[in-house]
């Protein structure tokens, strides 16, 4: 099977970088999207969401949260810069669940002191959390 490389990272670390990967799957603005080898360059928006890779060795899954993909198809490779990222066996549905409750709070507060695009970003971020909740709890 035709693989590629894969790297995720965020402003604090380095979360994979790891060759021979066969798919990744991750859910973006556009709706979810599983990349293959030999992909079109791609770029895309990513919500909260679970990225998974799978590769011959198994998958390794990763909750990531707002960032961008983008597919190379000369390099054969593949980058996720998120804003926050983490192993997902990492991620407790308590985390998420307080996440929610923080962003939730937010907007409920009138997005005081926020402006219209900052509100949006919120309630886009509400929506994006409670898919992968729900998605967890299956």
């Amino acid at each position: 099977m035709k693989t590629f490389s894969l790297s995720i990272r965020t402003p604090e670390k380095e979360l994979f970088d790891g060759k021979d990967i066969e798919s990744v799957s991750v859910f973006t603005e556009g709706g979810p999207i599983k990349v293959l080898a030999d992909h079109a360059d791609l770029t895309g928006n990513i919500q909260f969401s679970t990225l998974t890779a799978h590769s011959a060795k198994g998958e390794e899954k990763f909750m990531v949260r707002r960032g961008n993909i983008f597919v190379d198809n000369a390099k054969k490779h593949v980058t996720v810069l998120a804003i926050h990222g983490d192993a997902l066996e990492h991620v407790s549905f308590e985390d998420v669940e307080d996440y929610l409750k923080h962003v939730d709070e937010k907007i409920k507060a009138g997005g005081a002191g926020l402006s219209d695009m900052q509100l949006k970003y919120l309630e886009e971020e509400k929506l994006a959390v409670s898919q992968q909740m729900a998605e967890m709890k299956k």
